[in-house]
């Protein structure tokens, strides 16, 4: 059964279903065939603007008009990524069939989702539109002062930073260096949380919701805050005006009058912007400035090759060892290096489960790798020891930071 609230584009509500709007479902369905047509959510957004083709003017339950403005891309992700249109209801995880007709053909349905999620998937092979610096303009250090998007080639490989301005004109030697994959994934990530509790957000930006405009606030906010990387990028464009590096924290802050459009609720009066907080820390990495979380873990969970490598030597010469048939002496001299190296090693043969997998996923503390495991001493005998030493700290992974009002100010 639909469970209340503003229901998709396209269908009104019919007790505890839905009944078709068939002068809105055309515009559903030629949304899905244009987009097939044109493989590209950008193509299709400006195509819709050029035929006078907008979001049709509709009311909530509670009697307030919303719509009559452009499709967005995010308004078109959502629309294409909707499974009410193919006649489902998807709640808590779960998928149903549900009560009212679908829309959209099974078989379109499925192209599209296949075609959004190839596109998705080819824009990343590219490092093409999904490279772009999502923060440009829009990143200071903690006096004000700009950093600018660049990238640097080694290679074919790209690599995108956000650079102190006067570090990258050459006008001084001092400023910040920071990857914008990581500055980028903490700032979409810590806007995902903030619509994750739509209620809390609402409260914080002041914004008027009512009972009546719960639901379909509560249905935006969670079509955000789980929406694919494509709408979480949209949002970030938005509602996120600055972003103030700081050196324990980054404070973003956001457009109240964005985020009352997103949730389709009413702005209050309130100050035009409300700042956030994500408490991750800036650490030096030779030249590059590295995110990390409170719990130790790097803002973006990439495995060390490096380090997997070593271990997978440091089993090998475990295994070779085990037979019996060398000693570590002559393991060194056959591998040409020093025996006092080969023991070192040795020990990564004997890691905790926990952090072997910690390893292979990335999800291991800041600052740990070859190195600082194969010091003298590094790794402890205990595997609860070497979990404590190597896992971001316990508690503090996993769990969803909440948020309390400080004026116009948020902090978590």
């Amino acid at each position: 059964m639909w469970m209340g609230g503003t229901p998709p584009l396209g269908y009104a509500p019919d007790g505890r279903s839905l009944r078709i709007v068939e002068e809105h479902a055309a515009i559903i369905r030629h949304i899905y065939t244009r987009y097939l047509a044109l493989g590209s959510v950008r193509s299709l957004s400006e195509e819709l603007e050029q035929r006078g083709i907008r979001a049709p003017v509709r009311t909530t339950l509670g009697g307030k008009a919303f719509g009559g403005v452009r499709f967005s891309r995010g308004n078109l992700y959502s629309i294409l990524r909707c499974a009410t249109y193919v006649g489902e209801i998807h709640h808590q995880g779960r998928v149903h069939a549900g009560l009212h007709a679908p829309i959209v053909a099974r078989e379109v349905w499925d192209a599209v989702q296949a075609k959004l999620t190839d596109n998705r998937q080819g824009e990343q092979r590219r490092g093409g539109r999904a490279a772009a610096s999502l923060l440009a303009g829009r990143v200071v250090d903690a006096q004000g002062q700009p950093l600018v998007a660049t990238h640097a080639a080694r290679g074919k490989a790209r690599y995108r930073y956000y650079v102190s301005r006067d570090l990258q004109t050459g006008s001084s030697a001092i400023g910040l260096r920071i990857p914008a994959t990581e500055l980028e994934a903490a700032v979409t990530r810590r806007i995902a949380e903030l619509f994750a509790d739509p209620v809390e957000l609402a409260a914080a930006a002041q914004l008027e919701l009512t009972p009546d405009s719960f639901a379909a606030a509560a249905a935006k906010a969670d079509a955000i805050a789980a929406g694919t990387p494509a709408i979480l990028k949209d949002a970030v464009r938005s509602i996120v005006t600055s972003v103030q590096i700081h050196d324990g924290r980054i404070d973003l802050v956001c457009s109240t009058a964005a985020i009352a459009a997103a949730l389709e609720l009413t702005a209050g009066t309130t100050a035009e912007t409300i700042t956030i907080r994500s408490e991750v820390r800036l650490t030096r990495s030779g030249r590059v400035m590295r995110l990390v979380h409170a719990s130790g873990s790097g803002v973006t969970a990439t495995a060390n090759g490096s380090l997997v490598r070593l271990i997978l030597r440091a089993r090998r010469w475990w295994g070779i060892l085990k037979a019996g048939e060398i000693d570590v002496t002559t393991l060194a001299a056959r591998e040409n290096v020093q025996a006092g190296y080969v023991t070192r090693v040795l020990r990564l043969a004997f890691l905790a489960p926990a952090v072997v997998e910690a390893v292979l996923a990335g999800n291991i503390r800041a600052g740990v790798d070859g190195a600082a495991l194969t010091a003298t001493g590094a790794v402890p005998a205990l595997w609860a020891e070497q979990v404590t030493a190597v896992l971001p700290h316990v508690g503090l992974t996993g769990v969803r930071p909440s948020m309390r009002s400080m004026g116009h100010s948020v902090t978590t």
